[in-house]
Formats: C-alpha cells, sequence, structure tokens
C-alpha cells in the first residue's frame, strides 16, 4: 500500500488498521473512523481497498458492507470494487466474485453493497461497513442500521466518507461536527479517528489555500492548475457554477 498510496491514503489505514488496545491486543482502537475530503481526491477507492484488506485480514465467515444511498451508486460501487480486485494478478484468485456477493476463499468472508432504498437493512450481523457519500443522506438510517447490526462483533469497525453537500440538514455534518470537538480535545471519545480536508472560515481563496481541501490534487501540477482554473470560471459564472465549486472542490458546507 505505501508504494500505491498519497500520504493522507496511507496514513489514514495506519490509523484504522495498525492501532490496537494495550489491554486487548487483538482489538481495533478505533470503533468509527471518518474522512471529510474534496472531491478527486480517490475518496470512493478508498472505501473498496478498506473492504478488500478487512476481508483478507478479519475472522472467518465475517459481512462487510459498502453502502451508499441509491440502488444505482451501489452497482456502481459494486462494480468499481469488482474490477479492482480483477486487475490485482496477485489477489485476484483469493476470491470468488458473483452478481450481488464477493467471497474471499480464505476464510469465507463476504462483500456486498447496500443502499438505503433497500427492502431491509436490519437483521444483518455487520462486521464493518463503509458509507460513502454521507453528507448526501436523507436521514440517519442507514447508518443506525450498520451500527446495530454490530452489537455483538468483537471489533466493529463503522467508515464514514464524503464531501460537503450544497444542504446543512444531513448526518454527515453533526459527525463532522462531533469530530471537531474530538479533536480539538472539547469532547473525550478514544474510539473516533477523524482526517477532516476543509478550508478555515478565515482563509482567503487562493490556491495555496485550496490544497487544505485536496490532499491528492495538492502532489499533483495538473491538479493545482486545474483547481486554479475552476475557480477563475466559477468566480466569473457565480450562481450555481461557484456554489458547486465551493462544495466539490473546496469541500465547505453551503446551505442551498
Amino acid at each position: 500500500l505505501y508504494e500505491a498510496c498519497v500520504g493522507y491514503q496511507y496514513f489514514f489505514f495506519l490509523n484504522m488498521f495498525c492501532w490496537k488496545r494495550k489491554d486487548n491486543p487483538i482489538k481495533r482502537r478505533n470503533d468509527v473512523c471518518l474522512l471529510w475530503i474534496a472531491r478527486k481526491n480517490s475518496k470512493s477507492i478508498n472505501s473498496w481497498l478498506i473492504m478488500i484488506l478487512l476481508m483478507l485480514l478479519e475472522p472467518k465467515y465475517s459481512e462487510f458492507y459498502l453502502c451508499v444511498n441509491t440502488r444505482d451508486q451501489a452497482k456502481i460501487i459494486y462494480n468499481e470494487a469488482k474490477k479492482l480486485l480483477e486487475s490485482s494478478p496477485i489477489i485476484k484468485d483469493k476470491f470468488d466474485i458473483k452478481r450481488d456477493v464477493i467471497t474471499c476463499r480464505l476464510n469465507q468472508n463476504t462483500l456486498k453493497a447496500l443502499s438505503s432504498d433497500a427492502n431491509t437493512l436490519d437483521g444483518r450481523r455487520v462486521s464493518a461497513a463503509c458509507i460513502d457519500e454521507v453528507g448526501a443522506a436523507k436521514d440517519g438510517y442507514l447508518i443506525e442500521s450498520m451500527t446495530s447490526g454490530m452489537l455483538s462483533v468483537q471489533n466493529r469497525l463503522l467508515i464514514l466518507i464524503s464531501t460537503s453537500y450544497p444542504n446543512t440538514q444531513n448526518p454527515f455534518l453533526e459527525w463532522t461536527d462531533y469530530s471537531k470537538k474530538v479533536i480539538d480535545g472539547v469532547v473525550d471519545d478514544e474510539k473516533l479517528f477523524a482526517m477532516l480536508y476543509s478550508l478555515d472560515e478565515k482563509d482567503e481563496m487562493v490556491v495555496e489555500n485550496f490544497m487544505k481541501a485536496n490532499p491528492l490534487q495538492s502532489t499533483l501540477e495538473d491538479g493545482r492548475e486545474y483547481l486554479e482554473s475552476e475557480y477563475k470560471k466559477a468566480l466569473e459564472m457565480g450562481g450555481a457554477k461557484l456554489t458547486s465549486f465551493k462544495c466539490k472542490h473546496l469541500n465547505i458546507w453551503l446551505d442551498g
């Protein structure tokens, strides 16, 4: 992974998998991991990599879920996870890939894609779940369903990943606000790990500050040029274009 990832990705995976409890070294320190990051920074690939690693590392017959908001999105992320496995000659023979489920042949662990508009989400024994684009969720039902399914799992893991949206009434905003309190030491929660990439309120709208929301694009010359070009265009056009740029590329929450 070290050779395949940029710095922020590797740091995220290290904190997720490598910190264990001193009194119980089998158990990971973090139950909840949160990543808030701008678009085009390999956000979804992180989800697939995490799930594949969990399938290889966790005990037999564990159940893992990639979760999104709609059935169409679920099909897309599932197909992308399949492509990632099929493109790797080292590990693809360790997995049985079918239309609706991926099974690890080493331990019979399974991976499925779910959406919040599925017929039922309750009654599942969830070892870990990664929920993508939580900022577009209408409510917290998907999060609560996955969390309640983990109650009997010792090494449970909930991963929440999203970009900002022009909507200030969603569960991910509540989680990012809570994470800021944990990071600032206002709230004590040793089981939460969060990485939050966004501009600060007083930051000037200059390319150097845009990098604070774009840890992948900041390593690419083309990425810096693209952000600068898009910002000039958005500033000139205003309206929906400027709103979209601030949400998608600067990771700023906007109301409407």
